[in-house]
């Protein structure tokens, strides 16, 4: 699951959130192509920290970050006997997420919420 944070007036800089199976495997993806993408470990049943985390640092006094704009672009999807589950845990990932953003202010944060492509 990718969720990508993404300041919009600062288009250039991009929070790449992934498992943590992933982070490194994604991080030297972004560095051979020479994009300012930081990536961050992201778990969707965490309750919403990781995106916290994240958000923590878009709006850190530390950043000049004004506004910033969640893809969530997938969800997990594959053949197993606790599909119901995984379905579950599914919704329970989206729901954490906008209840994470929730905390935030609501004029400088925009979400785009989509499925995995793998369920239809």
């Amino acid at each position: 699951m990718n969720t990508i944070l993404q300041d919009e007036k600062n288009a250039s800089e991009v929070l790449c959130l992934v498992r943590e199976s992933r982070v490194d495997e994604e991080s030297k993806y972004w560095e051979s192509n020479k994009n300012c993408v930081k990536v961050m470990k992201y778990d969707m049943l965490d309750g919403g920290t990781s995106v916290e985390n994240a958000l923590e640092y878009i709006f850190s006094d530390n950043n000049n970050h004004e506004e910033c704009c969640i893809f969530h672009v997938a969800s997990v999807f594959n053949p197993c006997k606790e599909h119901e589950q995984m379905a579950l845990d599914n919704v329970k990932g989206a729901e954490d997420l906008i209840a994470a953003v929730a905390k935030f202010p609501r004029d400088k944060t925009r979400v785009i919420l989509t499925s995995s492509m793998a369920g239809e």
